[in-house]
């Protein structure tokens, strides 16, 4: 026989699903580039994975020294799904092998301005000039970001003072992860109380 199911319980049924795949539906993930050919213009995290620790690039500088700031984050692997926000979104705008990095709060990381040299790193915003473009190449997915105004100071990650910030020496390169935006899946019992509420009808 069947039960056929009371209107509002469906009603009741079928809102509950919808509200469900409107909170769980979309979300936002970053994927890691590895290749010069994948590196292309879009919104990206620069993220350092260093042997202690590790972070991602934050919008904003301790102004003493200066560098720039980040947000700690754990072992990222290929991809990058939780723990970011706006703050640590840079537009990559690539042309050839030079790059630009530009958030709309504080402009481009910079390098070799009045007040931003030595082992330091700030934002300027303003006209660009060699200063904000980088060199980039890749090695095991590990990015070198060299000024293009001063091909010595390479853009890094200092793992015994954590900080992004300009070096002539060796210190943690860089890994970049392109903003993604994907339909993640829904979880089984959402899928299955779905597909009760198409069928309408229960088997008894």
């Amino acid at each position: 026989m069947k039960l056929h199911l009371p209107n509002t319980y469906l009603k009741f049924l079928f809102i509950a699903v919808l509200f469900s795949i409107c909170t769980l539906g979309w979300g936002q993930t970053y994927t890691q580039v590895t290749t010069t050919g994948t590196l292309v213009n879009g919104t990206y995290l620069i993220v350092a994975d260093g042997t202690t620790n590790d972070g991602i690039m934050l919008n904003t500088i301790t102004a003493a020294t200066p560098f720039i700031n980040y947000t700690s984050v754990t072992n990222p692997g290929a991809t990058i799904s939780t723990g970011t926000t706006a703050a640590n979104e840079f537009v990559v705008s690539v042309s050839g092998s030079v790059i630009t990095i530009y958030n709309a709060s504080v402009g481009y990381v910079s390098w070799g301005r009045t007040g931003n040299i030595g082992n330091t790193a700030s934002f300027f915003n303003g006209t660009v000039a060699s200063t904000e473009q980088w060199t980039v190449s890749v090695a095991s997915g590990l990015w070198t970001l060299a000024n293009v105004g001063t091909a010595a100071r390479l853009l890094q990650w200092n793992t015994s003072s954590p900080r992004f910030a300009c070096y002539t020496g060796a210190q943690t390169k860089l890994k970049l992860y392109k903003k993604m935006n994907l339909l993640q899946p829904l979880p089984q019992q959402l899928l299955h109380q779905l597909q009760l509420v198409m069928l309408l009808q229960v088997e008894m």
